[in-house]
């Protein structure tokens, strides 16, 4: 019984062993698709080759520009980025912002719809339906 003992022990621990390799290498493939994501999404790293554009352009370089108040800039970077990645409905979001500071109401509107198509969220919804009340239109967003 003694000699069983340590030998079923020694399996439990290469059981462990085997099971926390696995998570392991889990986490490792999760954390990569996890960096993978924030360098397409946000731009990280990537250059956009535009004749107003010549170097790396990232959406904190576009939310800066807003809080600097440079909404030609800003405009031209953000529809730049939304070009690149037209599903990121934050993209669309900040357009709106940019295109309502610009009091481009309009645009604005287009904008702020197109980022609730993507993304129907409460925040994406009250710009839509300030927008719209804005222009004197139905306020209320589809649902």
């Amino acid at each position: 019984m003694n000699a069983e003992l340590p030998s079923e022990a020694v399996r439990e621990l290469r059981a462990i062993r085997k099971t926390a390799t696995a998570i392991f290498a889990g986490m490792a493939v999760i954390l990569g698709i996890a960096v993978y994501n924030q360098v397409r999404f946000w731009g990280l790293g990537t250059t956009i080759h535009d004749e107003h554009i010549s170097h790396i352009e990232t959406w904190k370089e576009v939310r800066d520009a807003i809080d600097r108040q440079n909404f030609d800039g800003t405009l031209i970077m953000a529809l730049a980025l939304t070009e690149k990645a037209p599903a990121f409905y934050y993209g669309h979001s900040y357009l709106g912002t940019i295109y309502l500071a610009k009091e481009d109401l309009n645009n604005a509107e287009k904008s702020y719809t197109r980022a609730y198509e993507l993304f129907p969220s409460e925040e994406n919804r009250k710009n839509l339906e300030a927008i719209r009340s804005r222009l004197g239109k139905p306020v209320e967003a589809d649902r």
